[in-house]
């Protein structure tokens, strides 16, 4: 079953005490966490807010608070509504998203069905870059698509006279060589595949995604779909190849 977590990017003018508040009255109860303690698996369990220094003010006001709302893993369905119940929140209490907020997006499909995952399979069926293009986060350095690696890599083989093996299975050799899957600061992020067993799904952001909610949720599915198939050894593996050859 299907688990999502959020990680809402934001800024206001409004303080902690003033956001936390208002959290509570749309039914968000946030809970403080001691910095100084282990609170790891604690955190997974709770919405959180803190702050994020990557996040800056477009109206550049030193009075102006850069935040992280974070959620903790839900199914699909409570998920979906809670997404739609925070880009609202947004909307309604002058929270800023620009340039520097992302709305990252923390996906597993059952923890064994995610450490199966195949990496490369899952960057192409989802198409990181497509996806990044549309929210103006193509060279967002906290969100790298590397889907011109694959396809600088799939010429390469193209390009060989004597091939050493197949397009798909060469993609995939230079990739665990070459594009780094576990870099946290990817539009994909398997940094916590083995460990945790979830993937951060982190290309959604920019000015005004609080108003993108049907695109949003339309993307979600995307990414469980595509989970679904790079989990499994043989789903998927047309569409792959497919892919691989159009390139």
């Amino acid at each position: 079953m299907t688990r999502i977590g959020f990680e809402f990017e934001f800024c206001t003018h409004h303080s902690d005490e003033v956001i936390r508040s208002k959290l509570n009255d749309v039914g968000i109860k946030v809970r403080k966490v001691d910095r100084r303690r282990n609170h790891r698996n604690l955190g997974y369990k709770m919405w959180r807010l803190e702050g994020d220094a990557s996040v800056e003010p477009r109206r550049h006001l030193l009075w102006w608070n850069d935040f992280e709302l974070i959620s903790p893993p839900m199914q699909m369905n409570k998920a979906l509504r809670m997404l739609d119940v925070v880009l609202r929140f947004l909307k309604e209490n002058d929270c800023e998203t620009n340039t520097t907020t992302g709305l990252h997006i923390n996906m597993d499909i059952g923890k064994r069905a995610t450490k199966r995952i195949d990496g490369t399979k899952l960057i192409v069926l989802v198409d990181e870059e497509a996806v990044a293009k549309r929210y103006n986060r193509s060279r967002a350095l906290y969100a790298l698509p590397r889907n011109s690696k694959i396809r600088k890599t799939a010429k390469y083989w193209k390009n060989l006279k004597k091939k050493p093996s197949s397009l798909k299975r060469y993609v995939k050799q230079r990739a665990v060589m070459e594009y780094e899957l576990t870099e946290k600061y990817s539009a994909i992020s398997f940094e916590k595949q083995e460990s945790d067993g979830f993937l951060e799904f982190r290309m959604i952001g920019n000015s005004f995604y609080e108003k993108r909610y049907t695109e949003i949720k339309n993307d979600i599915r995307h990414f469980e779909t595509c989970m679904i198939k790079a989990a499994d050894k043989e789903l998927g593996e047309k569409a792959l190849t497919r892919r691989l050859n159009k390139i």
